[in-house]
């Protein structure tokens, strides 16, 4: 898209400027790549898919699945409560 572009492009040309040409060809008149570019990938991907077994959807897989408990992030937050509150007790005098 024209808007990515402006911070895309020149991260492009400074960290891959081999490649900034290539890039640029593309998006210098609509912000996509050319047709034949963007099915050529189509085409690499599926074959690459299929030689893979990777079969549905590109999400497929990492969605989140239901029935899945929150983690713990590993300390009593009950407890830390507690001493954040006597902390503002201690400090108020």
């Amino acid at each position: 898209m024209p808007a990515s572009a402006k911070q895309f492009l020149p991260f492009v040309r400074e960290k891959f400027p081999g490649l900034a040409n290539n890039t640029t060809i593309g998006t210098a008149r609509n912000g996509y790549a050319p047709e034949e570019y963007r099915r050529k990938v189509s085409e690499r991907v599926l074959r690459i898919r299929q030689e893979m077994r990777i079969r549905g959807e590109a999400m497929e897989g990492i969605r989140p699945t239901a029935g899945r408990a929150q983690l713990t992030l590993g300390w009593d937050a009950v407890a830390i409560s507690g001493e954040l509150e006597r902390t503002r007790s201690c400090a108020a005098g």
